[in-house]
Parts: C-alpha cells; structure tokens; sequence
C-alpha cells in the first residue's frame, strides 16, 4: 500500500494550503518522511481557480476511496487545462496505482517527473509503480535514489538529542557514536 503523504503535498501545493494537513491513518502503510519544502519547479506551474475546484473534487473522491471516479476527472483535467498537467499527472499515477493499472500508473508518473524533474514523492511511487508492474530492476533503483537522497538529512533531523549535540565522528547515517 502507498502512502497518501505525496497526494496530500501535491494537493497542498496545488491548493495553496498548509502542508500540515495529515493523511488518513488507516491508508498510511510507508512512512514517508514530511516536508515543508516543494521542488522549485512547482512554483513555476500555478493554478487557476477551475482547474484547482477540478483536481479538489477528484482528489475528494479519492480521500473517499473512490479512486475510479477521480481517474474520468482527472483526465478531463488534462484536456481541458493542459497548464495543470503536472498536477493532474501525479494524482492520475497515484490513482491508477490504487486501482492495480500499474502501466497507466507508470505512464503518469513519468509524465509528472518530466514537467518537475526533482519531486522526490514521484520518484518514489513511480518506484511502487514500477515494482507494481513487475520491473523490479528500474523500481529497485527508483526508490533506492529517494531514499539515499533524504536518508541522510531525515535521520539527522530525528537522531537523538546527545548526537545532534556530540562533536564526535558520525557513521553512515549521520549519528554519534553511543558510546559503543
């Protein structure tokens, strides 16, 4: 299962709301770590009020679970305002990733990346997508490059309080030794 944590990014940017919204619990299986942070890329790809109310409500169907409702929705989307298709390509690979369309999902996703190359969320459920559909090697190396580009940073920021302060040598992940 694929956590919620990049839609709810996406749609915060996308809506201009705090990104301090949290996602369901219950549809939460991968711990992603939170940022306050967007790719620089998203500010140059703004939306307008229709095309904003259109994604809401596709992204509402699919906080409900009804993600075959949203994938019609957020299609129209792309027709009609080819200006959000960044925005509607990462909801549209979240969406059909939930309704097991893997290739459409990998499709999407890479279609995301090429607008906002740098969006580690997409990276990483292209990844899901990828091993989703069998492509284990590409995946593999996917959620491999997300993960080594925020491990460091997210496990410096959660290490305990003695290592953020020690000016001993730190291993591999960014921590003080223990005293071991």
């Amino acid at each position: 299962m694929v956590s919620l944590c990049r839609v709810w990014t996406v749609l915060a940017v996308a809506l201009g709301t705090a990104l301090a919204v949290q996602p369901l619990a219950a549809q939460t299986a991968v711990v992603r770590p939170r940022s306050n942070t967007v790719p620089i890329e998203l500010l140059s790809h703004p939306l307008r009020e229709k095309p904003r109310r259109m994604l809401q409500k596709a992204f509402e169907a699919m906080n409900t679970g009804n993600h075959e409702a949203a994938i019609p929705q957020l299609q129209e989307v792309l027709a009609k305002y080819p200006d959000a298709a960044y925005y509607a390509y990462s909801l549209l690979g979240f969406a059909y990733l939930k309704t097991n369309q893997f290739e459409l999902s990998v499709d999407s996703f890479e279609k995301a990346l090429r607008i906002v190359p740098h969006d580690a969320f997409n990276h990483y459920d292209l990844g899901v997508s990828l091993i989703s559909a069998g492509i284990y090697d590409r995946g593999e190396e996917e959620v491999r490059r997300v993960w080594n580009s925020i491990r460091t940073t997210t496990l410096r920021r959660h290490c305990c309080v003695p290592c953020r302060k020690s000016s001993k040598p730190r291993d591999e992940r960014g921590c003080a030794s223990h005293g071991s």
